[in-house]
């Protein structure tokens, strides 16, 4: 189910962040950096991101994770994600192929062309049970201009 649409300005975060190789599993690789963040003494917080350099479907998408925290943590890599004009999407459902879609459509009506260098962000936020299945989803696409 969509909760919102639109067009919004992101504030700029800092992040841990690790390259995934193509065929890398997500769940996996977000295991690894938690548990190397915790051990560091770091405190994550939501919502664990993925950007997309090229589009996912693309064999050998380039993507990484990000997760956001308040400091640095020795023996990874942080970065502040800057600030971004983005088109977006949030959901609760897993439609993520066809909200894609509907999100270009969105933009298209609008005059909305996308940036270029990053296809898009996908953030994740967990629910507050972690025995829960209802995880939220946003979807973001960079705007040029």
């Amino acid at each position: 189910m969509i909760l919102h649409m639109g067009v919004r300005t992101t504030d700029p975060i800092w992040v841990a962040y690790t390259r995934l190789d193509g065929g890398e599993d997500d769940a996996e690789a977000l295991s690894r950096l938690l548990a190397t963040l915790i051990r560091g003494g770091a405190t994550p917080s939501d919502p664990s991101m993925i950007l997309f350099h090229d589009p996912p479907e693309t064999p050998g998408c380039r993507r990484e994770l990000l997760i956001p925290i308040a400091a640095e943590v020795e023996g990874v890599e942080t970065r502040v994600l800057p600030s971004m004009r983005v088109a977006f999407l949030v959901s609760t459902d897993a439609e993520t192929e066809a909200h894609y879609g509907r999100l270009r459509r969105y933009m298209e009506e609008r005059g909305l062309e996308a940036a270029s260098g990053i296809h898009s962000i996908e953030a994740h936020y967990a629910p507050s049970d972690p025995d829960e299945d209802d995880w939220t989803t946003e979807l973001m696409i960079p705007l040029s201009g």
